[in-house]
C-alpha cells in the first residue's frame, strides 16, 4: 500500500509566488516533454530574496556522455577506503579514462546510504549509487540513471555469514538457508543484484 502514494511537504513563507512558481515549473516541464514525449523530467521552482531558482532531474540517456562532458556541478560518490561501491566508481571512471577529469567534482559520503543522500538531496547533481537504492523488480524506479556496465568495475562482493553467537540458534541459520535460497534470489535479482 505504501508503494502506492507519493508524500510530499512544502513550505510557503508570506508573500512567496507560489503559483508563479508553479506556472514557471510547469512551463519547462512541458517544454521537455514537448521536445522528448519519452523524457523523464522533474522541475521545482523556488523563489527568495529577488532570484528564482529551478531544480530538476532529467533523463540520464548516456552516462559515460554525461561523465565526459563535465555538464554537472557535483558527483557522489563514496569513500573507496570503507565502500565497495566507491572502488567500483574510481574502478569505472578509470576504465572510462574519465577520473582525473570527473574527480574534482566529487563529493564523498562515507558509505553508500550518505552517498545516495547527496544525489536524493539534490546536493550533487549525479552520483555513483547502489542499484538497488533505485531499482525495483526490473527497472529504475528513484529519478533517471545509467546502469554501469559490469566489466568495467571489479567485482562487488555480497557475502552473508553465519556467526558463532547465532550457530545454535534455529532463526538464524533458517535466515541463512533462505538467503542461499531461490526466493531470496528472486529478491536480489528484483533489487539489481546479479552476478557482479
Amino acid at each position: 500500500m505504501k508503494d502506492k502514494y507519493v508524500l510530499t511537504a512544502e513550505s510557503v513563507t508570506e508573500g512567496h509566488p507560489d503559483k508563479l512558481c508553479d506556472t514557471i515549473a510547469d512551463a519547462v516541464v512541458d517544454a521537455c516533454l514537448e521536445h522528448d514525449p519519452t523524457a523523464h523530467v522533474a522541475c521545482e521552482v523556488m523563489a527568495t530574496a529577488g532570484k528564482i531558482i529551478a531544480a530538476g532531474a532529467n533523463k540520464i540517456k548516456d552516462g559515460k556522455a554525461l561523465l565526459a562532458s563535465g555538464d554537472f556541478n557535483k558527483c557522489a560518490v563514496a569513500n573507496p577506503k570503507l565502500a565497495p561501491y566507491g572502488l567500483a566508481a574510481h574502478e569505472t571512471l578509470k576504465s572510462l579514462k574519465l577520473f582525473d577529469k570527473v574527480s574534482p567534482k566529487f563529493v564523498e559520503g562515507d558509505n553508500i546510504g550518505k552517498t545516495f543522500n547527496f544525489v536524493k538531496t539534490a546536493n550533487a547533481d549525479i552520483g555513483f549509487v547502489a542499484l538497488s537504492q533505485v531499482y525495483k523488480n526490473g527497472k529504475i524506479t528513484s529519478g533517471s540513471g545509467w546502469i554501469v556496465p559490469a566489466e568495467l568495475y571489479g567485482k562487488i562482493a555480497q557475502d552473508a555469514v553465519l556467526l558463532k553467537q547465532g550457530k545454535n540458534q534455529d532463526a538464524a541459520k533458517e535466515f541463512l538457508k533462505f538467503l542461499q535460497g531461490q526466493e531470496a534470489a528472486k529478491v536480489k535479482l528484483d533489487y539489481g543484484y546479479g552476478d557482479k
